[in-house]
């Protein structure tokens, strides 16, 4: 009976021995798992440093259009973001004004061309509306000393594009009073002089609307190249004011 005692405790000593060494054994297991993932992550950086190494032009190219493409899609979501009631409400939107408005000042400067030097010109100056919409052309009703005139013109210093938007945009315009500074005439259509013209609707010059929704775009070297520099300062003092 004592050899069987002792022969069941030893077999129980066993036992115990072989869970603990099963449960050490389950240890490190999980330990070799992760210390495998940490080094796989190291593996791939030191693969990358590797390959920076012995290709630094490849190198230097990913890496600079990775950050160029991360700057540019961030720049993009923050202009989007900035056109909504949020993004005005916490300023970026007002940001976005002043860099649109800086950007078309620019744009117009630019487009002078060789004709910056230009003598200052002084329009005619008269209050009236459109009467028609005729391709890129418009009829013009105005008042001077009591007396009703018209005249055809068009929009000064923009290259129409897009005849169906500008007859919309005209339109649009249509018998509401305007502001007409008549500059220079620039050729005839059906027999009738043709005058550069800037429309003004309050303190605007709406000839600049038609760039803004891509109708048309700036004309470079215009004859009136004054106007270039009367639609750059509006957009100057629209970025300064923030308005």
């Amino acid at each position: 009976m004592d050899q069987d005692r002792v022969h069941e405790e030893q077999v129980a000593e066993l036992e115990r021995r072989f869970q603990a060494y099963q449960a050490k054994y389950q240890r490190i297991s999980n330990n070799n798992s992760l210390v495998t993932f940490d080094g796989g992550f190291f593996d791939l950086r030191e693969s990358i440093a590797q390959w920076s190494y012995e290709h630094p032009k490849a190198y230097r190219f990913s890496f600079f259009s990775f950050t160029f493409l991360s700057t540019g899609l961030l720049v993009f979501l923050l202009w989007i973001f900035s056109s909504t009631s949020l993004g005005y409400a916490i300023g970026f939107g007002g940001v976005k004004d002043r860099v649109t408005n800086a950007y078309y000042a620019a744009l117009w400067a630019v487009k002078v061309g060789d004709k910056a030097n230009l003598e200052p010109m002084t329009p005619e100056t008269s209050l009236g509306y459109i009467e028609k919409v005729i391709g890129d052309l418009m009829v013009v009703s105005y008042f001077e000393n009591g007396t009703q005139y018209r005249r055809l013109i068009k929009a000064a210093n923009v290259v129409v594009e897009d005849i169906p938007g500008f007859v919309a945009w005209g339109e649009s315009y249509k018998l509401k009073p305007l502001r007409f500074d008549f500059y220079l005439r620039i050729g005839q259509a059906a027999g009738r002089d043709v005058w550069a013209t800037v429309l003004w609707k309050g303190r605007e010059p709406i000839n600049v609307q038609l760039v803004e929704r891509h109708i048309g775009y700036p004309e470079v070297s215009p004859p009136t190249a004054v106007v270039n520099q009367l639609y750059s300062r509006y957009y100057w003092d629209k970025a300064k004011s923030g308005e």
